[in-house]
């Protein structure tokens, strides 16, 4: 990914969150390929996110009182 070597903190967190946009994300994995350690770590990030989802989504179908 030569014509941008680096990602920020902010766009690994999107991308982990599945709220990456399509034309950045591409770039970002291809970045985190490179980069094992990074990609370990946003992986650990994705998988917590999906945790806590899962974890609260009963939260979230709960009426308003």
């Amino acid at each position: 990914m030569s014509d941008n070597p680096t990602v920020s903190e902010t766009e690994i967190q999107a991308w982990a969150d599945g709220r990456l946009e399509a034309s950045r994300r591409a770039e970002v994995e291809a970045w985190l390929a490179e980069h094992a350690e990074e990609a370990e770590r946003a992986t650990a990030y994705r998988s917590l996110s999906e945790a806590l989802r899962a974890h609260y989504e009963p939260v979230l179908q709960e009426s308003v009182p």
